[in-house]
């Protein structure tokens, strides 16, 4: 038997509070204002048993914010709907809520059939409701007629309730805990408490939780479930949870609680709208209007390809721009109500909390993205091509388990890199041929450069770096670039020197070779080469790059040739002595102190000598000479 939510919605003043007292004994109006107004101005909260728990919402229009609050955290709606009045304005506008938050499953009560003599008119009622209930896809689970006051039909309807808790069942979705606060106050000897209905994962005593969207870090002291205190909760069950090294002012209806770290702020989303079937509202571009995602109310304004969402065209995709920073997952359900006058409008399912997509894309090929979530996700993984999430990734975009993306996966023949990183063949292509453009363009711009290092090639092309390295590595196995110098070429560049570039580098080989031992700086190379610095300094690139030249560091160059001469002096004078100095490697080369420090350091660098103190002893890399 699954512990359940049941919520109450209907017109007001058609005994929605006095159903549930002579379902439970509670009266829900417990405030002050109620009992003067004889209304239900805030949400009621009693228990049928240890498994059902009932939320009474307000029926007055006035108070729509408040049942939509409420709603967002029930399972099954229980509709009443007075004899004598019949189906009114709000049982229809509550009936349209319930229907936008998902739900379907509903019960009717209709009450007060003691002020109504004529059967005839109840059965017409009645079939005035089945008919409501029907065009609206509703599985109705029975309709009890009523009387609150005599208590007639009050066992049908417990016996319904205990019959939905038996047979209901929960898909726990997501490891990730949510829960949507409907209240917060605080307790004394507890300090504060937060009720909701769990939307998914689980929890238990001392759990941390993250609140949003301020991200306030807590620790859960103690559980309270459908009136008994519990060590843990799980998705479907109504839960308090005693809050630690968070105060109440804190805390209000409308914020979440999660797990840490698992839903991403934002100013903005995608949403799949739709128009309700009773409304003769009309939404256009950038009309403010009220966003309730699950118990909280969000201003803000919606922005779509279409300019005006009519009856005749009742749905499509849209941005929607907050006024506030919120904290959405994917497939959160939406109620749209306009500004003012207050009426429900629309409703809304959430195709992603965070847009991945860029906006120009997005405003141009909104209608694209599929409304399905399996649809979406391959839709996604392929214009995403560049950065490419891992299962992890994708599982908390998508608010499910890891085991659900695999499937996905297997289903639409993915592929995984070593990170985990989903990808189809189509992005490695694209990714693939991306990198071969950006290879042209650079060797177009500066044929001096062959190699192009993956940092350089991720900020040109915006591909992910672990994505970039593991297409580089496949690239490689298949011939198409090698590595090369800690960078990569294409595997069939050739550099081709124009006849004035061959006498340049001619030129800058010879200033470079005629100066011996000496290490010799860039600024004197600049003054000797009367061509323009950029010129000279891709030629050094590229003379680098042939090993004609060795660039010790600190701007300063060596001929290739003379450092082999200097490897072969070196080896010679270790054949007779263990230990050089200084002096001794400067009397070798008839280098200055100046010029031979820069040698001797690049020299231990590279493992040629090894440095004790002062002298310099044979490195390893001198046998391979």
């Amino acid at each position: 038997m699954s512990k359940i939510v049941v919520g109450l919605a209907g017109h007001i003043d058609h005994g929605k509070t006095s159903l549930v007292k002579a379902l439970t004994g509670v009266d829900t109006d417990s405030l002050k204002h109620e009992k003067e107004r004889g209304m239900t101005i805030d949400l009621g909260f009693a228990f049928l048993n240890k498994n059902i728990a009932i939320i009474d919402v307000p029926g007055h229009e006035k108070f729509i914010r408040n049942m939509v609050a409420g709603a967002s955290n029930i399972h099954v709606g229980l509709i009443v709907i007075a004899a004598d009045d019949g189906i009114m304005p709000q049982t229809i506008e509550h009936l349209e809520i319930l229907s936008a938050l998902g739900l379907k499953k509903c019960l009717i009560a209709l009450t007060k059939i003691d002020l109504i003599d004529d059967n005839e008119w109840l059965d017409l009622v009645e079939s005035e409701i089945y008919e409501l209930i029907n065009s609206m896809n509703f599985n109705l689970i029975s309709c009890r007629r009523v009387d609150n006051l005599k208590r007639t039909g009050i066992k049908k309807i417990k016996n319904d309730l205990l019959n939905i808790s038996r047979d209901y069942s929960f898909i726990n979705d997501s490891n990730n805990f949510r829960l949507f606060i409907d209240r917060a106050f605080s307790k004394t000897g507890f300090g504060t408490v937060v009720t909701g209905t769990v939307q998914s994962g689980e929890l238990k005593v001392g759990d941390e939780l993250e609140l949003f969207p301020m991200k306030y870090k807590t620790k859960v002291r103690g559980i309270e479930s459908h009136n008994g205190r519990t060590e843990k909760v799980i998705k479907g069950q109504r839960a308090a949870l005693n809050l630690s090294n968070i105060s109440l002012k804190k805390v209000k209806r409308g914020n979440t609680l999660g797990t840490i770290n698992s839903l991403k702020l934002s100013n903005k989303a995608l949403c799949y709208v739709k128009l309700i079937n009773n409304t003769n509202w009309r939404l256009k571009v950038n009309q403010r209007l009220r966003f309730h995602l699950g118990t909280s109310e969000v201003l803000g304004r919606i922005v779509f390809n279409k300019k005006i969402i009519t009856k005749e065209n009742p749905d499509t995709n849209v941005i929607i721009e907050f006024e506030t920073i919120v904290a959405l997952a994917m497939e959160d359900k939406v109620v749209i109500r306009s500004y003012s006058p207050l009426e429900t409008i629309a409703s809304g399912v959430i195709i992603d909390p965070l847009p991945l997509l860029k906006n120009k894309y997005i405003k141009h090929h909104l209608d694209e993205i599929p409304k399905g979530n399996k649809e979406r996700f391959l839709f996604l993984i392929k214009k995403n091509y560049k950065k490419p999430k891992s299962i992890e990734g994708w599982a908390n975009l998508f608010f499910v388990k890891k085991e659900l993306i695999e499937k996905w996966i297997l289903s639409f023949d993915l592929k995984l890199t070593d990170d985990e990183l989903i990808y189809s063949t189509e992005n490695y292509g694209l990714v693939e041929k991306d990198i071969f453009e950006f290879f042209n363009d650079q060797y177009k711009l500066n044929h001096f450069r062959p190699i192009l290092n993956a940092d350089q090639i991720k900020i040109f092309t915006k591909i992910n770096l672990k994505w970039l390295k593991f297409v580089l590595s496949k690239m490689i196995n298949k011939n198409l670039i090698i590595s090369n110098r800690g960078g990569y070429s294409l595997i069939d560049y050739r550099f081709e020197a124009t006849k004035e570039e061959k006498n340049q580098i001619s030129f800058l080989k010879k200033i470079i070779f005629d100066s011996n031992y000496v290490p010799i700086k860039l600024e004197d190379i600049l003054t000797k080469f009367s061509e323009n610095p950029k010129n000279a300094s891709n030629l050094l690139y590229l003379l680098q790059n042939q090993d004609d030249i060795i660039a010790l560091g600190n701007s300063l160059f060596l001929d290739k040739k003379r450092f082999r001469e200097i490897l072969k002096i070196i080896k010679d004078f270790f054949s007779r002595k263990t230990e050089m100095g200084v002096s001794d490697f400067k009397q070798l080369l008839g280098l200055s102190r100046k010029n031979a420090i820069p040698l001797l350091e690049y020299l231990d660098k590279q493992g040629y000598t090894k440095r004790d103190k002062n002298f310099r002893t044979k490195g390893d890399q001198l046998n391979e000479c």
